[in-house]
């Protein structure tokens, strides 16, 4: 839930592989520049349970994970993707 008791949808997409798991088993995830509003990272630092659901372009399969969430900014991460178009 985010503020408030509502959740926050929000689309997320990126280059091919957007989602990357480290050597500890960790999902990284790109938050790229959107809306230009703080919603995501906001409701994030308030309530760290999230849900993910990973749709695959190629075909009609869909991941769907859920569990908690932390911002990281540390270079060994942000090094894990390449600049974003936007």
């Amino acid at each position: 839930m985010g503020r408030e008791g509502h959740l926050d949808v929000t689309p997320r997409g990126g280059q091919p592989s957007v989602i990357t798991v480290d050597a500890a088993g960790r999902w990284l995830l790109p938050d790229y520049r959107g809306n230009r509003r703080l919603d995501t990272i906001g409701n994030l630092l308030s309530n760290p349970e999230i849900a993910l659901m990973v749709l695959n372009q190629g075909n009609s399969k869909v991941l769907s994970v859920s569990g908690t969430a932390e911002p990281s900014f540390s270079p060994e991460d942000l090094r894990a993707f390449p600049e974003d178009e936007k």
